[in-house]
């Protein structure tokens, strides 16, 4: 195999860059410092680090040699006869012997099914490692295709904004199917009806109208989105009919891929989109674009 070039910011860095792009970890790479780079004097004369790496070639342990297997050989037997007759050869083959096949040793399954839902310290515990070596090791082992759940937020910061009559609400999630591989976070299916049942029903932060207007016309208004946001004449009817004592947020981390409980309807540009919380095949939205 031949070295390929791989640069970052430090030569450490390049090596892991390396390690997941040719999927294996860095004991494993042949490694060639080109560059070890520079930080630069505030950023000027600032150079990247270059390596080359390659994967090591894989030593096969030797095969066993098996014995020399001789030809068969008649070896000639004189046989004694009660009659007086002549004597005559008696001819006997010798079987060879052959060498007994070692068997090959079976990978070990993958893990992969151990470690879902669980924390950095439980996957460090099973691999008999520390966290940071565990989750590096992960990364390695999946070549970066790892989803992982971090919280980092405080509730109550969360709420001390959230109530600010300035503040609008709105959530970087995506609007999915129940069909979307993997488990993606609960806000992909929840983050709005949580608003409403949670911060607006249950903690008393704001109205229902204050929750809404924070969803629905503060954020056109700010976008420049000027006909949609309110229930007015001339508006697209994006509308959704629930109920506000029945409204719950069912997605969570264990099971993101589930629909809110109480939304009654769903009317999207005027056509009624989802009824019961099953999506009726309309596909009437439009994408949205800024007016000045």
């Amino acid at each position: 195999m031949e070295f390929k070039e791989f640069s970052a910011k430090t030569a450490d860095e390049a090596i892991i860059k390396a390690s997941i792009e040719l999927g294996v970890s860095s004991e494993n790479l042949e490694i060639q410092v080109v560059t070890e780079g520079s930080s630069g004097f505030f950023g000027i004369g600032k150079k990247p680090a270059i390596i080359k790496a390659r994967r090591k070639e894989e030593t096969l342990p030797e095969e066993p040699v098996a014995e020399e297997i001789k030809e068969s050989v008649p070896v000639k037997k004189e046989v004694k006869k009660t009659d007086k007759a002549a004597e005559k050869p008696v001819e006997e083959t010798v079987k060879p012997v052959r060498h007994q096949e070692t068997k090959k040793e079976q990978p070990k399954p993958r893990e992969e099914k151990k470690i879902i839902k669980r924390s950095e310290e439980e996957i460090a515990e099973i691999k008999k490692t520390d966290p940071a070596d565990a989750c590096f090791d992960l990364v390695l082992e999946e070549r970066g295709r790892v989803d992982e759940i971090n919280f980092g937020m405080c509730e109550d910061d969360v709420e001390y904004i959230m109530k600010k009559p300035y503040v609008m609400i709105g959530s970087d999630g995506k609007a999915v199917s129940f069909d979307y591989p993997g488990r993606p976070h609960p806000r992909f299916f929840g983050a709005f009806p949580r608003v409403i049942s949670h911060y607006c029903r249950d903690r008393g932060l704001f109205t229902l109208e204050e929750a809404v207007n924070k969803m629905t016309a503060m954020p056109a208004t700010r976008l420049g989105i000027g006909d949609r946001g309110m229930i007015k004449e001339g508006m697209w009817a994006d509308l959704v009919l629930f109920d506000f004592e029945g409204l719950c947020d069912n997605p969570d981390f264990e099971d993101p891929k589930q629909p809110c409980g109480g939304i009654k309807r769903v009317y999207v540009n005027g056509v009624l989109t989802s009824k019961d919380g099953i999506h009726t095949g309309a596909r009437a939205g439009r994408v949205l674009r800024k007016r000045i």
